[in-house]
């Protein structure tokens, strides 16, 4: 009885580390990251982000090299994902308080279903930022993504100067956003 109850916390322990830390793909395990992970440890300097051509609910194409002369903030999330859910009201927030100052919020949902679930959501949770469907090769583009959310924060460059794994707390992309603007606001 007291190994059932010894591996039955482990187990508790251990999806409560994956709720916090991210989700995996829907096929996939979670890559576990506590945290920030450093820029100038992270990601080379000057490494340029991959560019992509996606749709967005509303059938626009979205083109990361269009939107270059801004600081973009590229979030890998999907409807399922706890820390995906807990992040986007933040993503909403900065995506409001910087909209008018040169950031542009891009969320791509890695849905398998696609639009007919990932519309719904983003209506009844009123995000307003612009909001595309993966095409599969956009993950693998940027690294491989392997848990979600993953966040990219891209200088006005086309440079990627910050990547997020997992929930992170709203100052942290704040800080993040601050430090890829030209002008410091």
């Amino acid at each position: 009885m007291r190994r059932t109850l010894v591996v039955a916390g482990f187990f508790v322990a251990l999806l409560a580390l994956v709720a916090l830390a991210g989700c995996g793909g829907e096929n996939e395990s979670a890559e576990i990251s506590g945290g920030a992970v450093d820029a100038s440890a992270a990601v080379p300097a000057a490494k340029a982000a991959p560019d992509f051509s996606l749709k967005s609910l509303g059938g626009r194409t979205v083109r990361l090299s269009d939107l270059r002369g801004q600081v973009v903030l590229v979030d890998f999330w999907a409807t399922w994902c706890p820390p995906c859910r807990k992040a986007l009201p933040h993503l909403q927030e900065l995506h409001e308080e910087f909209q008018d100052k040169g950031l542009q919020v891009v969320g791509i949902a890695t849905d398998q279903q696609g639009a007919k679930v990932v519309a719904p959501f983003v209506e009844k949770n009123g995000l307003t930022f612009t909001v595309v469907l993966t095409d599969g090769k956009v993950d693998r583009d940027f690294g491989g993504v392997r848990g979600i959310p993953t966040t990219f924060v891209i200088d006005p460059e086309g440079n990627i100067t910050g990547k997020f794994v997992g929930y992170q707390d709203k100052q942290v992309y704040r800080e993040a956003i601050l430090a890829a603007m030209p002008e410091k606001i």
